[in-house]
């Protein structure tokens, strides 16, 4: 349900700006029937975003249960573990494929949805979780903004 809402969403989503990394985000948030929706937010932009100024946006429609970017590359951008940190799940997708960052237990790690990774892309991606890994731990006495209910 959720590849199908993004697929739909990032059709419908046009063109984003060149100027700052490619990337357009949704809230996923569970609807009046229970359901998980999805509401993209032009004004969230996850990469390259500062550990100290990350807000979680807000929305009318409900609660918001994790943000979803859609992006060229899978490979997690330096500060995805921001959103990590801030209590809500990180979903990256590229084309029909989609990642989810997790941290149980405080170990991030990546996990495949929907589609399979590059054996490049695997490289890439342990080689960038073990460099957030690092920040995460560093950061754990700190903590951004929080959530907004």
């Amino acid at each position: 349900m959720i590849a199908f809402l993004l697929v739909t969403w990032l059709t419908v989503a046009g063109d984003v700006p060149r100027s700052r990394p490619i990337e357009k985000c949704a809230v996923s948030y569970l609807d009046g029937k229970g359901n998980t929706s999805l509401k993209f937010v032009s004004s969230l932009h996850v990469a390259g975003i500062d550990f100290l100024t990350f807000q979680t946006p807000s929305i009318s429609e409900g609660k918001i249960n994790g943000i979803m970017c859609g992006r060229e590359s899978l490979v997690p951008d330096a500060s995805d573990w921001i959103v990590l940190h801030a209590g809500l799940p990180f979903f990256i997708s590229a084309g029909d494929r989609i990642l989810a960052l997790e941290l149980p237990d405080g170990h991030l790690q990546a996990r495949m949805v929907q589609g399979v990774l590059t054996a490049r892309e695997q490289v890439s991606v342990q080689a960038r979780l073990d460099e957030l890994q690092l920040r995460f731990m560093k950061s754990e006495h700190e903590s951004p903004e929080p959530l907004k209910k």
